[in-house]
C-alpha cells in the first residue's frame, strides 16, 4: 500500500518523507489528485529505472517490435557479430 501526500506536504516535510518510503511508496497529489510517485530505489536500480521511463527507449524498443513484425531486421547472430559481442 502507499501513502498520499499533498504537494504541500512533500515541500514542507521532504526529508521525513523520503525516510518513510524505504517502508512504504509515496503518492503525491495535486489538487487532490495523484501526480507522482515516491518509491525507494536501491543503487543498482537506477539504471532499469532510467532506461524503463526512457522516451528514447521505448521509442526505439516501439521502433524495433514495429520491424521485427514486418520482417526486417538481422538475426541475432549476426547482430552478435556486427556489434562485436562474439
Amino acid at each position: 500500500m502507499a501513502i498520499f501526500l499533498s504537494t504541500a506536504d512533500l515541500k514542507r516535510d521532504t526529508n521525513q518523507i523520503l525516510k518513510g518510503i524505504e517502508k512504504e511508496p509515496a503518492v503525491i497529489t495535486r489538487h487532490g489528485h495523484p501526480c507522482a510517485a515516491l518509491i525507494p530505489l536501491p543503487e543498482q536500480g537506477l539504471e532499469e529505472l532510467l532506461w524503463e521511463f526512457s522516451p528514447k527507449v521505448q521509442h526505439r524498443i516501439k521502433r524495433g517490435i514495429r520491424e521485427m513484425k514486418a520482417g526486417k531486421g538481422i538475426g541475432l547472430k549476426e547482430f552478435a557479430k556486427k556489434y562485436g559481442l562474439l
